[in-house]
This record gives C-alpha cells, structure tokens and sequence, in this order.
C-alpha cells in the first residue's frame, strides 16, 4: 500500500487530467448524464478531487476520499481557492477498500474513477459497492457509477477502451 500513496504523492494527476482533456470531459459528460439532478455523492478514491470539484460547482454536496494524504490535501486546497469549501461534507483519507468511516444510506450517488477501481475489493459479489446510496427524493433509484480499463481492453491492442458501469440500486 505504501508504494500507492508513494507513486500517487508525486504524481500530478489534476495536472495529468488536464493535459489529457479528451479523458476528462468525456467522464465529466457521462458522469452528469447519471447523475440526479441534485444531490450528495462520495467521490471514493477521488485523487485530488477534480471531478468533485466540477460537481461542486454545479451544487452537488461531496464526501471525497482517497488513500493518498497529500492529494486530499490538494482537494482541500482547491474546493478552499475554487470558494467551493461548503460543497463539501468531509475530506477523507481512508483505503477505498474499507468504507467503515461511512454510513450507507447518506449518499445519492457514488463515484470510482480510474485506477482505484483495479485495487478495489469494496464490491459485492454482483460488482456493486458495499456502500448503498439512499433513494432520491423523487423515488427514483440511487445511482452508482464506475470507469474502469477492463482486463481485456488493457491486455488487446484496441488500448483504451473504457468499461462504465452505472447500476441502480
């Protein structure tokens, strides 16, 4: 687990998701296309919360978590000079693996982006996170959303194909 927070606290993954924009816009778009119209959403394994920080934006209460120190420092530090600090319940340091520091039934809807998802056994047997969202207002059903490179795309030469998986719950 050390090597992980090491390699992730010298890496400049805002600074990656902004040289790489395509990557970045492309989830942004599926992301709010899922997502209810208003909401809390943890953001788990967040990294240095740009993504949060979008929803924030939009008026999404955030619980962001990651297991990398410095990079819920840097979230902390960008909702601070964004003005975004009230959109955001809590910023965790805690293994993605093990969301024992939450309750079920807080969140609408719950982010797993990128490379946390292949470190990640918070899964039930049917792929869907141990956590439960709660059901929106409006009865319809909560929302999970996961962006992984699936085995198979990783391992072909087609390269970076994208596995969303959205479930309701």
């Amino acid at each position: 687990m050390e090597e992980i927070i090491d390699y992730y606290s010298s890496f400049d993954e805002w600074g990656r998701l902004d040289r790489e924009p395509l990557e970045f816009n492309v989830n942004l778009h599926y992301i709010q296309s899922n997502l209810p119209i208003a909401g809390h959403i943890l953001d788990n394994g967040a990294g240095p919360g740009k993504y949060a920080m979008e929803l924030a934006k939009l008026g999404y209460q955030i619980t962001l978590s990651d297991l990398t120190p410095r990079l819920v420092e840097v979230a902390e530090a960008k909702a601070g000079e964004l003005g975004l600090i009230e959109q955001f319940a809590s910023f965790l340091v805690q293994d993605a693996r093990n969301l024992s520091k939450l309750e079920s039934n807080q969140f609408d809807a719950s982010l797993m982006l990128g490379a946390s998802v292949t470190r990640v056994a918070s899964c039930n047997e049917d792929g869907r996170p141990r956590i439960r969202c709660r059901s929106a207002s409006d009865n319809s059903a909560s929302l999970g959303i996961v962006d992984a490179y699936t085995m198979e795309a990783a391992r072909s030469s087609r390269g970076d194909t994208r596995l969303h998986a959205v479930w309701r719950v």
